[in-house]
């Protein structure tokens, strides 16, 4: 039964242990600092605390992990990456299953940001042009508006070539897309003027049957792809200056997550940029920590040697150790249930003292000796534990030599203990 019991500690505190901390430190405010504050939830449920905020330096990516860091298997976790630059780059979650965006924003933008051929409009200029002049002026007015906007669409696009965009990027991003949505109204306006001319008798054999027809052809192409480019750029670079929110929802107690992001540029290329881990604990306040401990249960133990007689060889024991009390190292698996103001969050470090109930090993022989007791954790940090040691002695019985002994004796006891650990979880 104790020896089920230790399996259970040891792997429940190796889970734990070998889980890499987050990027920043527990309460670190590092996005909030460098994209600016979110209004509200920032796209996610009232009250949802336990979310991951990727953010962009100009140089690099930074993790701000959540206010409090302890994730249940009740805690629905959500990843948020605020300012990804979606005019260039894709952007994937790469979980338990991976989650790819679509390039097919990225495909229109691309298509229609290239500047329109200007070819049939110089052929036309040389052909004859009679009467329409007002459907001619209409058309090139819709043209060059149109111009205008794939402009104002490749200036704001042009600057961001990083997967990330800085707070200063964001603010010029916002002002360009600003302008864009300006050029869009004045090209929206440009074209209702072409059409209500197209839809009197004369503007309608001008645009369809007349010299300048293919004047008005041309305004409505270059009007259309203006349109998807602006429809796609607008689009992603709203969500360029939102939050990309992925949710991850509870996972069973013991899990250890590892959330990968990937970029993936125009020409296909994939770059991870940022990993994030944590493990899935106990609704139940549990601690790992380890250190120094003492037990009162004698240090003994024996070596098999061989002794020769008259005829034969005999079988004997060998003592080592001097008997004194045992020390070493141990490991503690804890369980929290009391703090000064009646906090039981494993992460509250600025409670001075914390009351446990540890249940611990010696590392060097997990589950020979059981330490079972009552521990202080003081702020958040160094353990006091004291209480019972479980284990066996060996003791050698028909001493041969004052250390040699032929028969051995193995029996359980029970003694004091007192450790001193720090907190490794």
């Amino acid at each position: 039964m104790r020896r089920w019991i230790m399996g259970c500690v040891l792997g429940g505190a190796v889970a734990l242990v070998a889980a890499p901390a987050s990027a920043q430190t527990p309460g670190s405010t590092i996005c909030n600092q460098l994209a600016g504050p979110l209004k509200g939830v920032g796209g996610l449920p009232p009250r949802t605390r336990s979310v991951f905020d990727v953010c962009y330096d100009g140089e690099t990516w930074r993790v701000q992990p959540p206010p409090n860091p302890r994730l249940t298997s009740k805690d629905p976790v959500w990843v948020r990456v605020r300012h990804f630059n979606f005019l260039r780059y894709t952007l994937a979650f790469e979980v338990e299953e991976e989650r790819s965006e679509s390039y097919g924003f990225l495909a229109k933008l691309w298509s229609g940001i290239l500047n329109p051929s200007v070819a049939e409009i110089l052929v036309g200029l040389g052909q004859e042009a009679v009467k329409p002049l007002n459907m001619i002026a209409l058309a090139a007015d819709v043209y060059r508006t149109s111009q205008e906007t794939q402009r104002r669409i490749t200036a704001a696009v042009e600057p961001h070539r990083k997967p990330g965009l800085s707070l200063a990027e964001v603010t010029r991003l916002t002002t360009a897309t600003a302008g864009v949505r300006a050029a869009v109204q004045a090209m929206q306006e440009a074209y209702r003027k072409l059409q209500a001319e197209a839809e009197t008798p004369e503007g309608f054999r001008s645009a369809f049957a007349g010299s300048s027809a293919k004047y008005y052809q041309v305004a409505v192409e270059h009007y259309g792809a203006a349109t998807s480019a602006a429809d796609a750029f607008l689009a992603l670079a709203d969500r360029s200056l939102g939050d990309e929110v992925k949710k991850l929802g509870t996972k069973d107690a013991g899990t250890r997550v590892t959330v990968t992001l990937v970029s993936t540029d125009p020409n296909g290329v994939k770059e991870e940029f940022e990993t994030i881990h944590y493990v899935s604990q106990s609704s139940s306040p549990l601690v790992v920590h380890g250190g120094l401990t003492f037990a009162g249960i004698k240090d003994i133990s024996f070596d098999k040697v061989k002794r020769v007689a008259q005829v034969s060889e005999e079988d004997l024991f060998q003592q080592r150790g001097s008997g004194d009390n045992a020390s070493g190292f141990a490991l503690f698996l804890s369980w929290q249930f009391w703090a000064i103001g009646g906090s039981s969050d494993q992460e509250a470090k600025q409670q001075p003292v914390t009351l446990l109930a540890s249940l611990g090993t010696d590392v060097r022989e997990p589950g020979k000796t059981l330490f079972a007791g009552p521990s202080a954790m003081l702020f958040g940090r160094a353990v006091v534990t004291a209480g019972a040691a479980l284990g066996r002695e060996t003791t050698g019985d028909e001493p041969v030599e004052p250390t040699i002994f032929r028969v051995l004796t193995d029996r359980g006891t029970t003694s004091w203990f007192l450790s001193l650990t720090f907190r490794l979880y």
